[in-house]
C-alpha cells in the first residue's frame, strides 16, 4: 500500500504541463479576461451557444400548490394550447387554400392541353380533307 511515508516520485513518470500537446481548438477559447466579462455579463461559456436544458418551462409540484395556483397553472396552459391550436387551424386554413388553387390551376392546365389537342386533331383532319379535295 502506498502512503506519505513510502511514496518513491522517481518511479514514476511525472508529467509537467508542457509535457503533452495542447487539446486547445483555435478559435473555440477565451482569455481568463473574457470569461470573466462573459461570466458577469450573464452570457453563455461556450462559444456554439447554451447546448443545455434550463428548465425554464418546467412545472411546479402540482400536489403541493392550493387552488387559486392550480387554477392560474391550468389557465396559462390552457390559453397556450388554444393559442397553439388557433395557429395550427390558420397554417392549415392557408395549406388547404394553397391545394385549392393548385388544383384549379392544374385542372385548368389539364383542359387547355385537352383544348390543344382537340384543335390540333381538327387542323389536322381539316388539312387532311382539303389535301384530299385539291388532289
Amino acid at each position: 500500500m502506498r502512503t506519505v511515508w513510502n511514496y518513491d516520485h522517481t518511479k514514476e513518470k511525472v508529467s509537467l504541463p508542457g509535457d503533452q500537446p495542447s487539446k486547445t481548438v483555435p478559435d473555440m477559447t477565451y482569455t481568463p479576461q473574457q470569461l470573466l466579462q462573459r461570466y458577469a455579463r450573464g452570457l453563455p461559456m461556450d462559444k456554439l451557444g447554451n447546448h443545455f436544458y434550463s428548465g425554464d418551462h418546467v412545472l411546479p409540484d402540482f400536489r403541493k400548490l392550493d387552488l387559486t395556483e392550480q387554477a392560474e397553472i391550468l389557465n396559462n396552459q390552457n390559453e397556450i394550447v388554444k393559442q397553439k391550436r388557433e395557429a395550427y387551424d390558420k397554417k392549415e386554413a392557408e395549406r388547404k387554400q394553397q391545394r385549392a388553387e393548385w388544383l384549379a390551376n392544374a385542372n385548368a392546365y389539364n383542359q387547355a392541353i385537352a383544348e390543344a389537342a382537340k384543335l390540333k386533331k381538327a387542323d389536322a383532319s381539316a388539312q387532311k380533307t382539303q389535301s384530299v379535295s385539291n388532289a
